[in-house]
C-alpha cells in the first residue's frame, strides 16, 4: 500500500532534517513584508498564473483562497522519522522544474509516473491527475 506520494513536490531527505524553502530562501526573503510573504500566486511575476491555470475562473477561485504564510514556514526546520522514506511511496511529475526530485524518487526505486503539462495541472486535469493517482497506488 502506497504511503507517500510526492505530486510535482521537493522529495525531503531519508533522515535529519530540511526547511521547505532550502533551495530558495533568500529569494523569498527578499520577498517578504513584515515577515509575511506575498500570495504564492505573485512570486512569478506577471503572467505566470496565467500560464499555469488558463481558466480564468478557476485560476480567480484559487488565488481567493490563498493563505498568508509567514517567512517562518520556510525557515524552520523539519526532523525525519528515520526510516520514512523506505515505506512505499511514489512521485508524479508534471513540469521539469521538479525534475530533479523525481530522480531523487526514482534512485529509491518508487515509481514515477511522467505526466508533462504545468505545476497547476492538479487544477487544469484533476480527473486524468486523479487517475494518475490510483494508478501510482496500484
Amino acid at each position: 500500500m502506497l504511503r507517500f506520494a510526492f505530486v510535482d513536490a521537493g522529495v525531503p531527505p531519508c533522515h535529519g532534517e530540511a526547511t521547505a524553502g532550502s533551495d530558495f530562501l533568500e529569494q523569498l526573503r527578499a520577498l517578504a513584508v513584515n515577515g509575511v510573504l506575498p500570495h504564492w500566486s505573485q512570486w512569478w511575476g506577471s503572467g505566470a498564473m496565467e500560464a499555469l491555470v488558463t481558466d480564468a475562473d478557476r485560476r480567480r477561485s484559487i488565488e481567493d483562497e490563498m493563505p498568508d504564510v509567514p517567512m517562518a514556514f520556510f525557515e524552520v526546520a523539519v526532523a525525519f522519522p528515520e526510516g520514512w522514506c523506505s515505506r512505499p511511496a511514489g512521485f508524479v511529475l508534471l513540469s521539469d522544474s521538479y525534475r530533479g526530485d523525481a530522480a531523487t524518487a526514482a534512485s529509491r526505486s518508487w515509481p514515477v509516473i511522467e505526466h508533462l503539462g504545468t505545476h497547476l495541472d492538479v487544477v487544469n486535469h484533476p480527473t486524468v491527475i486523479a487517475e494518475t493517482l490510483v494508478a501510482l497506488a496500484d
